[in-house]
């Protein structure tokens, strides 16, 4: 089982794991279930491999259309920034956020001292009597005759409701770091979290990759996300092996090569690869 999550993690893109080893560590630090995790230096005997399951991990087959070039990911540059300075505008009123968990509801205020110089209370001179604005700028030490508007600023309680789910920009920020990396989860109930010991890792990372064969967890979700916004289909079945990064420039090295002039044996010989090898890359061109 340990050994068939290191494969699934590493064709879905969570990279680090030098071997198996390397991945039991990383995966203990994480606090994964032990039904994930080797048992007294075996693999655990309640689990069984599926009888349909392959033994050897699938090759690549020939591709049957010449596909799609899709529009650049940086025609949507402007949203992506957008989304970057949202996410730096949360951070930079963190400081005031103030959350407190009360019959399992989030009640959630931002407390912003006056020197924050934020919200301030706004006088304009057009709205008051010669008499009235003569005695607001003297509470404020400003010159009636050559002051038009007087902000005061003063400590604020915004009251952001209370709900069972923390606020969505809480949500958004925590999602954000756990996109990066599952090894994140630990750092996060450390620092956010009253009680980190107890809470139920297997249960984080059950949401986080989901239920076997059902696709239902955040990054299998965000996966498929990602897929039909780009222009592919998200369907049941069996799907096209992935290719790795080093083949699929290998195969990318042979089409040039070739359009340069180079012949398949010199290309074999700068690629380093064998007619068997070779062959297994052209059929992904």
């Amino acid at each position: 089982m340990a050994e068939r999550v290191s494969e699934v993690l590493r064709r879905n893109g969570y990279e680090g794991f030098s071997s198996e080893e390397g991945m039991r560590k990383q995966f203990k630090r994480w606090g994964l279930p032990d039904w994930i995790l080797p048992a007294g230096g075996k693999l655990n005997e309640t689990i069984h491999k599926p009888p349909d399951e392959a033994t050897t991990p699938r090759q690549p087959q020939p591709s049957k259309e010449f596909g799609r070039k899709l529009p650049p990911l940086s025609n949507a540059t402007a949203l992506f920034q957008d989304t970057i300075d949202t996410l730096a505008a949360y951070l930079e009123n963190l400081r005031y956020h103030q959350v407190i968990l009360r019959d399992g509801r989030f009640v959630a205020t931002d407390e912003i001292p006056k020197e924050a110089g934020m919200y301030p209370m706004v006088y304009v001179r057009s709205e008051y009597t010669a008499g009235q604005w003569e005695e607001i700028c003297a509470q404020h030490n400003k010159d009636p005759e050559s002051t038009n508007e007087v902000y005061v600023y003063q400590d604020t309680s915004w009251s952001k409701g209370a709900a069972h789910y923390p606020p969505w920009f809480e949500t958004c920020l925590i999602t954000a770091v756990l996109m990066r990396s599952p090894q994140y989860v630990e750092r996060l109930l450390k620092e956010i979290n009253p009680e980190p010991d107890r809470v139920p890792r297997d249960q984080i990372y059950k949401l986080l990759f989901g239920r076997r064969g059902k696709g239902d967890g955040l990054y299998p979700a965000a996966r498929n996300l990602a897929r039909l916004i780009r222009g592919a289909e998200v369907k049941r079945g069996r799907w096209h092996a992935s290719v790795p990064q080093l083949r699929q420039a290998q195969a990318q090295a042979i089409k040039e090569g070739r359009e340069k002039g180079l012949t398949d044996e010199r290309i074999k010989q700068v690629l380093e690869v064998n007619e068997e090898e070779f062959e297994s890359l052209e059929d992904l061109l």
